[in-house]
């Protein structure tokens, strides 16, 4: 069991990593959504899915968080490497809707996945064909996710 003291000392650097990540995301934001209105998140989970800390942003999409690595991971688990990126954005998958994108990045320590960081936000133009992705029938994704290699 771990001692109050180290469980606070713990958990405030967690804060602080996840506070870092949406200070960046404001930083460098084009969208005026994510940068005025400030709609998007961040957060670590651990290698399998679940939230260890998040950010002081907008929780409406945290909840959706725990699907959507489910999904994410059931794809690419045995397919990710350091310096992956995973887009995904399929309300079906447990995204939210059409326009808030999910991008997940995996955290290897000694070649095994540990853990994982992401952000999500509303990225309008992705859903130009489908007005404010309300519609009744949205159009039908090709793709659930995508992984990208820097």
């Amino acid at each position: 069991m771990i001692d109050p003291i180290t469980l606070a000392v713990i958990k405030s650097a967690l804060d602080s990593i996840v506070d870092e990540m949406a200070y960046t995301v404001i930083r460098t934001a084009r969208s005026e959504i994510i940068k005025d209105v400030m709609d998007y998140s961040a957060a670590l989970c651990d290698a399998e899915g679940r939230m260890i800390a998040q950010a002081r942003t907008i929780a409406q999409h945290l909840g959706a968080v725990p699907d959507a690595m489910q999904s994410v991971l059931a794809e690419f688990r045995d397919d990710l490497h350091p310096g992956d990126v995973v887009a995904m954005n399929d309300p079906y998958q447990g995204g939210m809707h059409i326009p808030d994108v999910f991008l997940f990045m995996p955290i290897f320590w000694e070649g095994a996945l540990e853990a994982s960081r992401w952000s999500s936000g509303i990225r309008p133009t992705w859903a130009a064909g489908c007005r404010a992705s309300t519609r009744a029938t949205p159009p039908r994704s090709t793709r659930r996710a995508c992984a990208c290699r820097r």
